[in-house]
């Protein structure tokens, strides 16, 4: 019974990490950097509220979908927003090797907007 229990629990584990690997890309390990996004990899469900201007939050009906992935260069972050309401957003990113920065594209398709920005880890 062990053997089938960690036989199983194996497949299951190589199972799970295959798929992320191949469904949400992979960071270039040249760019250490890069794999400060690893854990954003994959899709999931999200409950949504809107801030009010007492300072309280509201929970909206609509339910978001998130979907984040390396793309096939491995160096540019992708991640994707939707909900039940037709809304869509998406960004691109990289990791700037010499501003040591990274660098971001957002739209927001719905309003048809564009944003761009830098980020960076301070302290870390």
């Amino acid at each position: 019974m062990k053997l089938f229990t960690t036989c199983l629990l194996l497949s299951f584990y190589y199972t799970m990490f295959s798929q992320s690997e191949s469904n949400y890309g992979y960071a270039d390990k040249s760019i250490p950097e890069l794999s400060q996004f690893e854990y954003y990899r994959g899709e999931w469900k999200s409950e949504m509220e809107m801030r009010q201007e007492d300072g309280t939050f509201t929970k909206l009906e609509a339910i978001g979908t998130i979907k984040g992935k390396f793309l096939e260069d491995h160096k540019t972050f992708q991640s994707q927003f939707t909900n039940t309401n037709s809304f869509f957003s998406t960004d691109i990113r990289t990791f700037n090797t010499t501003s040591k920065q990274w660098e971001a594209l957002f739209l927001n398709a719905t309003a048809q907007r564009w944003h761009d920005f830098t980020s960076s880890i301070v302290n870390g």
